[in-house]
């Protein structure tokens, strides 16, 4: 929807979008078009990478999915599944947000089928009736390494150290990722989207991405 200045909508006539020059106007989209429109962005961002930016972008996400699948392997063998699935995803609640452009660039980048949220949900547009609709190696950094009390008391010293270890290799990997495409690596892909669309921008910037 688009909101028109004073003055623009005359009797009997349509809306004059050429008398909105020099106007501030806004763009309402609610989250599944904001969801869509990323997509969309990121998608043609990718199609037009330059094959070293690809190279490089590949090789990073390649080790961000390793890492997230060592630190969710490391936390399912503490047995915290059996606290998770009774639970019903309480960690989960203001989940929306914890996307990031990153994280839909690596289904692309790593050739996965990227599902459908549901932004109606009560608790996570990204959770379904059998828990995240993500595999582990595609979940947002942020509800990767969150572990609550009860599941961090189940995990041995041994292997808390190693989750510090895969911490801050992923917020490395993520700083590299975002220094490379020059945006912000943890900012929520929806919230960026938003902005996007109000300023008519680019999720990603076209001189980041093509250069050799």
């Amino acid at each position: 929807m688009v909101i028109a200045c004073p003055g623009v909508t005359v009797g009997r006539n349509r809306t004059r979008l050429t008398d909105c020059s020099g106007h501030t106007f806004k763009i309402f989209m609610n989250d599944q078009e904001l969801w869509s429109a990323a997509l969309r962005q990121i998608t043609e961002a990718w199609t037009c990478c330059a094959p070293p930016v690809v190279e490089r972008l590949t090789e990073l996400l390649r080790q961000v999915a390793a890492h997230k699948e060592e630190l969710h392997s490391l936390v399912a063998a503490s047995g915290a599944d059996r606290l998770c699935h009774p639970c019903g995803g309480q960690c989960c609640f203001g989940g929306k947000h914890h996307v990031t452009v990153i994280d839909l660039l690596a289904y692309l980048a790593l050739g996965a089928e990227i599902f459908t949220p549901w932004f109606d949900a009560p608790v996570c547009p990204y959770l379904g009736g059998n828990g995240c609709l993500m595999p582990p190696a595609f979940r947002p950094r942020t509800c990767i390494v969150f572990l609550c009390e009860p599941v961090l008391e189940r995990i041995a010293d041994d292997g808390r150290s190693s989750i510090d270890r895969l911490e801050t290799g992923l917020a490395r990997l993520y700083g590299d990722i975002g220094e490379l495409l020059a945006i912000s690596p943890a900012s929520s892909l929806l919230l960026v989207a938003e902005r996007t669309a109000a300023r008519r921008g680019s999720l990603i910037d076209t001189a980041a991405i093509h250069k050799e």
